[in-house]
């Protein structure tokens, strides 16, 4: 998954990561540089493969947060 969409156009950022402090649980941190390049990737057929198969993990939550804004800057 994360290959197919570091792939495709207007991707900036996809990464999935598990969390050691929570043990089951997935982030997914991703980066756009577009609305139509985000609403593409909902349309891809690799991210309906990957509902269809998360479905089967017995995922039983999930919460999105957006953040639309400026670049941080690196204050190091």
């Amino acid at each position: 998954m994360m290959v197919a969409t570091q792939a495709e156009e207007g991707c900036m950022e996809y990464v999935f990561s598990a969390d050691p402090l929570l043990p089951g649980c997935l982030r997914v941190f991703e980066q756009w540089e577009n609305e139509d390049a985000l609403r593409a990737h909902f349309q891809s057929p690799h991210m309906a493969e990957f509902q269809s198969v998360m479905g089967g993990f017995g995922v039983t939550d999930a919460s999105v947060q957006r953040y639309d804004g400026a670049i941080p800057v690196n204050l190091l």
